[in-house]
């Protein structure tokens, strides 16, 4: 006999007893659950080796019933009271499970319930929304109170970008390059709506070309600003006593272009930057009764295609004139650009010398100041002021005339808060007992300074050379239209 408690108990006697047992001959004992209230006579159990006995009784114990209640839901873990038994087709319902209590909330390591204040910001997000849509950009700039820096650049006129000139009307932002902006700065990588601009800035103290393969990538080059090399200065007369001896006159400054080129039909060509070689100032006269020699103008910088099309030409600026018995004309300003060059200023004879004059529209470099020349009554003269650099740039900058006697002439004012051209040198005096003064230096395609004049016996004063091209410039990466 073999007994096994499962909370009722089942009791089987002879359960080896073969089937089926004679008629007349005893029963075998019921299959029971002890403490019946109910009982079920099947026709026979089969046990699992295969033997079936007849005769058996399954009585349910006391108390045992099926449950009519429904399931409870699912919640946390008892081992529960109840004696009724669950029926075979039952469903417990999911139940209200205490919200955030039963999961944390989500984190972006681990999934979880989500918070309050998550939903919230999620409710507040408009459908199709999209940060960087022009709508929202526009929105979010016009807001600014001031124009913003970025990265070391001034954003000029955003929120009304029409009444800005330079690379604006081509769909580009006027940015308005400190002095302080270093070409380490200017290298750095800018992302702004999409665009990827690698800037660069090209200059050089004689005439060269540089050859640039187009990276891999771009689509456009944005010549933010460009400025033409200088025309040199004349040099200055020697005259004897009561006689005048003129100055020389001021080199032309450079011309000032600017512009956008879509470079996606020379994807894997090279770009030639043609930087024009400033104008050298002329020698002044050595011997006596001498005339001053005339500089040499600026050459003409420009961008192209190699071996194809020119995207940009800018001019140089005129030489300025020897000084003679009278004064050395001023060179005039580059003209072949957006903007024109101020021309030089004419050197000073009996009377004092001319200040260069600034570039046209204000843009681009000031020509150069004429060099001082003697009078008829043997006084000396200081030199002509240099034209101011650019006054699209805040403030403007005049160099200092040379000082008698004999004073050389000051350089150009370099530029101080945006890429627009320098200013022109400025004249040396004149002498009576020794040599006149040199003629100053132009700065970013100024032109160069008359040299002054002297009386024979001394040497006059040479021009100075006209200031050196520079192109500022930005490969634009990642935009299909232009």
């Amino acid at each position: 006999m073999a007994i096994i408690d499962t909370g009722f108990s089942v009791i089987l006697t002879d359960a080896q007893i073969p089937l089926p047992i004679p008629r007349g001959q005893p029963q075998p004992a019921a299959l029971r659950f002890v403490g019946a209230s109910a009982v079920y006579q099947p026709e026979a159990l089969v046990l699992p080796d295969g033997t079936r006995i007849a005769g058996v009784a399954i009585t349910l114990g006391p108390g045992l019933s099926a449950s009519s209640d429904e399931p409870l839901p699912i919640g946390t873990a008892d081992p529960g009271e109840g004696l009724a038994w669950s029926r075979w087709d039952h469903v417990h319902a999911h139940g209200n499970q205490g919200g955030g209590a039963q999961h944390a909330a989500a984190s972006g390591a681990a999934a979880g319930f989500m918070s309050a204040a998550d939903k919230s910001k999620l409710d507040g997000i408009e459908a199709g929304a999209d940060v960087t849509d022009e709508a929202n950009v526009r929105a979010a700039l016009a807001a600014l109170t001031a124009d913003p820096d970025f990265n070391g650049r001034e954003l000029e006129n955003i929120a009304n970008a029409s009444s800005s000139t330079s690379a604006v009307a081509k769909g580009q932002m006027d940015l308005a390059l400190t002095n302080t902006l270093e070409l380490a700065d200017a290298n750095a990588e800018n992302v702004a709506n999409g665009l990827r601009m690698v800037w660069e800035e090209y200059t050089t103290a004689v005439g060269e070309t540089i050859e640039r393969s187009i990276p891999a990538g771009v689509v456009a080059l944005w010549i933010s600003s460009a400025v033409g090399a200088g025309g040199g200065g004349g040099g200055g007369a020697c005259r004897g006593a009561g006689v005048a001896a003129g100055g020389g006159g001021g080199g032309g400054a450079g011309a000032y272009n600017e512009g956008t080129f879509d470079l996606t039909a020379y994807s894997g060509g090279t770009i030639e930057f043609v930087m024009g070689a400033p104008g050298p100032g002329g020698a002044g006269a050595s011997a006596a009764d001498g005339n001053g020699t005339v500089g040499v103008s600026g050459g003409t910088t420009l961008v192209r295609i190699q071996g194809g099309d020119t995207l940009l030409t800018v001019a140089g600026g005129s030489r300025g004139n020897g000084g003679t018995a009278s004064a050395g004309s001023g060179g005039a300003g580059g003209a072949t650009g957006s903007l024109a060059g101020g021309s030089g200023g004419a050197g000073g004879s009996s009377g004092a010398p001319s200040a260069g004059l600034s570039g046209s529209s204000g843009t681009a470099a000031g020509g150069g100041g004429g060099g001082a020349g003697l009078s008829i009554a043997d006084a000396t003269n200081n030199g002509g002021d240099g034209g101011s650099r650019a006054t699209r740039a805040s403030g403007t900058v005049v160099a200092t005339g040379g000082t008698a006697p004999g004073g050389d002439g000051a350089a150009g004012a370099a530029r101080a808060g945006k890429v627009w051209g320098g200013g022109g040198g400025s004249g040396g005096a004149s002498s009576t007992s020794g040599d006149g003064g040199d003629g100053g230096v132009g700065t970013d395609g100024g032109g160069g300074g008359g040299g002054g004049g002297a009386r024979n016996g001394s040497g006059a004063g040479s021009g100075g050379a006209g200031g050196q091209p520079k192109i500022r410039a930005a490969w634009i990466y990642g935009r299909t239209s232009f």
